[in-house]
């Protein structure tokens, strides 16, 4: 059953909204695939981005193929599918499967060991790499160290490689060159629209979920979202997302973990990428523990919670304003796809665009270039097995000398209305325990809300609205060392170098736009990162 309801000033601001809605016909609208709901001048680009509203014509005819490849893959001794791309080309997949209990490896950064453990059990391994626009940095690199350890071990590429991309992308091109299996993506569907298209079916499909039930779930969800009637799920929700914009535009996301386990980082990506532009939008934080309401004061006039709910079971009714949203992982794709875009028709930006993401993609190359660019590299503070730098002119670095002053010095520099990010540029696999416990530390310490990131995959989701939403944000980026470092074929720089080249070009560029950076690099991470937990620990006691 999916059902959205919303609480206090949030139902307040739905019940304005929604009759208007009706009215327009906006859900209708979508369905028809129209592209003038966002004006004129997104209209030259959501004309050709609106396949997700009916996935289905594109979709359905996929199961038939990927439970023939799954069955073959199975005779030949796959055993184990890695999923190499980054952001809407990865975290829908990662997300069904983890939630039906099926293993799927994603690759998702450039980090060494993310890279090294790919380089095992290859005869077994079936790589897919996904790209819509078939140049994604993580894919490629992933490609590039996996398909030459298959052909140095005598293994056929074309037995364990699978290509997901766009019509004529180079990507495909390279499918045709290697002679690979190859699934054509619908290009009418963006990225982080693509749950249910092929770049979150065909790699979920092949690890052993059951995609026509999917599917069918999915377009039970949508005969409720199309209607123009006022208790349509997608358009309560739109409206709860963006009624109170932009005085309330920091979502705090709360999983409900039994059923929807890590679906809110595809939530964070969705909102992130689609809203977060010309200074406006949501910037969506996802709650790795359940602090988050005791932490925040209850006078937060900017903050929204949003509750996850795979049944109807213990619905949990928020103190302050705020909007559950219950139903099936299936359910949910349809449901925040179609409210996403209804907020986006509110708030007044192009949901199909992310204009801000490229920036930091091109400071990451020149600093591999040796280019210096316009940005001044502060200096580094050493602090035990760590060094800090403040990039941006936030700081005094008279008054930083170590990492505890410097996060007292990045605390006056809050506003009431300021939210922290913190990013770690590190194996996410081997440090994954880390996530909950820095962002809890970080947000008793502050009392606003924190997101929590790892690099370099939020580039791809909330590093859109980091640069490009609203001007609140405080930025913690943590670099973690390489102790074996990887080499990636046809490129004169390794994977640790890459990883440290987007960590830094992420923070100059953020520096630029005004917005406080704080770097901190363990060349370590095995000593550096509890290192700073403790830290921050002591601040905490200190307070």
């Amino acid at each position: 059953m999916l059902s959205t309801t919303a609480h206090l000033e949030t139902e307040e601001a739905v019940n304005a909204l929604v009759p208007q809605l009706v009215k327009d016909r906006v859900a209708s609208r979508l369905a028809a695939k129209d592209s003038s709901l966002w004006g004129k001048k997104a209209a030259l680009e959501a004309v050709h981005r609106l396949g997700w509203a009916n996935p289905f014509p594109a979709s359905g005819p996929l199961i038939d193929p990927i439970i023939e490849l799954r069955d073959e893959l199975k005779e030949r001794g796959i055993k184990r599918i890695i999923l190499a791309g980054t952001g809407g080309s990865t975290l829908a997949s990662e997300v069904v499967s983890r939630a039906a209990g099926v293993e799927l490896s994603v690759i998702d950064s450039t980090d060494p060991g993310m890279l090294a453990a790919t380089l095992t059990h290859l005869d077994s391994t079936l790589m897919i790499v996904a790209s819509k626009s078939g140049s994604t940095l993580e894919m490629d690199v992933a490609f590039r160290v996996f398909s030459e350890a298959v052909q140095r071990a005598g293994l056929r590429l074309t037995e364990h490689v699978l290509v997901i991309t766009d019509p004529d992308s180079p990507l495909e091109q390279l499918a045709h060159q290697h002679r690979l299996t190859m699934f054509t993506a619908d290009p009418t569907v963006g990225g982080r629209f693509s749950a249910l298209a092929a770049f979150g079916l065909v790699p979920t499909g092949l690890a052993g979920v059951d995609v026509e039930r999917l599917l069918d779930e999915a377009m039970a969800a949508q005969a409720e979202c199309i209607r123009d009637h006022r208790e349509n799920p997608a358009l309560i929700l739109g409206a709860a997302l963006a009624g109170q914009h932009p005085q309330r535009n920091k979502l705090v996301i709360h999983d409900d973990t039994t059923h929807l386990p890590g679906f809110s980082a595809w939530i964070e990506q969705l909102v992130a990428e689609s809203t977060g532009k010309q200074g406006l939008g949501l910037v969506p934080t996802v709650q790795l523990a359940s602090s988050a309401e005791d932490a925040l004061p209850d006078e937060a006039e900017d903050v929204l919670h949003v509750y996850l709910q795979g049944t109807n079971d213990g619905a949990h009714t928020p103190a302050g304003p705020g909007i559950t949203v219950t139903g099936s992982i299936a359910a949910q794709f349809m449901v925040w796809e179609y409210a996403v875009a209804v907020a986006c028709r509110l708030i007044g930006v192009n949901p199909f665009d992310q204009p801000d993401v490229e920036t930091s993609k091109v400071a990451a190359r020149s600093l591999l270039a040796g280019e210096p660019g316009n940005a001044q590299t502060p200096p580094n503070i050493a602090d035990g097995p760590v060094c800090i730098a403040a990039y941006g002119d936030w700081a005094n670095n008279a008054n930083i000398t170590d990492l505890s002053s410097a996060i007292e010095e990045l605390g006056a520099a809050s506003t009431s209305r300021s939210y922290v990010a913190v990013n770690v540029f590190a194996d996410r696999n081997k440090h994954r325990e880390i996530a909950a416990t820095l962002q809890t530390a970080l947000l008793e310490i502050f009392k606003r809300p924190t997101a929590f990131g790892w690099g370099p995959r939020f580039l791809h989701s909330t590093g859109q609205a980091h640069k490009g939403g609203p001007a609140e944000g405080i930025f913690i980026h943590i670099l973690a060392g390489t102790v074996n470092d990887i080499d990636i074929p046809g490129l004169d720089h390794t994977g640790g170098e890459q990883l440290a080249a987007q960590a830094t070009g992420d923070a100059r560029v953020l520096a630029g736009r005004g917005r406080p950076v704080l770097m901190i690099k363990a060349d370590d991470p095995a000593v550096g990162l509890p290192y700073i937990v403790d830290k921050l620990t002591e601040i905490l006691k200190r307070s």
